[in-house]
């Protein structure tokens, strides 16, 4: 019976477990896998900071500063600034999870946020193949 166990311990310590996203489960022994259960992850997309050819945007930052309407709460504090929003340009252009990195507050941050989600760029490339770029944008607020 000790003896039985023994093997048992020693068998269940060359097992190793792992617990992947998804809750996925996979058994291995000695690097060779025996049990898979749950949902692989998916393959991570990779997004790049620089490209062969970065996103365009169409009509140039002008056409995000003209987006941009002023927040009554910065008009009536007289708050004015930049505020820096982050991004991921898609294949397709698109932007994608916009994040304010510096911000000036008073409604403003949403503001650019906004007006930047409705923003269309030109897709980066990456050896000719359309590609997810992560970029940083300033968007100006002065009263006027």
């Amino acid at each position: 019976m000790l003896a039985a166990l023994a093997i048992f311990f020693a068998f269940f310590l060359l097992l190793r477990f792992e617990w992947g996203p998804n809750r996925a489960v996979r058994v291995a022994l000695l690097g060779h896998e025996l049990l898979s259960l749950g949902t692989p992850a998916p393959p991570a997309v990779e997004e790049f900071a620089v490209v062969e050819r970065m996103p365009e945007l169409l009509g140039g930052l002008a056409s995000i500063h003209r987006a941009v309407r002023y927040p009554a709460l910065a008009k009536k504090a007289g708050i004015e600034g930049r505020v820096i929003v982050q991004f991921v340009v898609d294949e397709q252009g698109r932007v994608v999870d916009p994040v304010v990195v510096q911000g000036i507050g008073a409604g403003c941050d949403e503001e650019a946020i906004r007006a930047v989600r409705r923003a269309r760029f030109r897709p980066g490339t990456q050896r000719g193949t359309p590609v997810k770029v992560k970029m940083s944008l300033p968007v100006l607020f002065r009263p006027g």
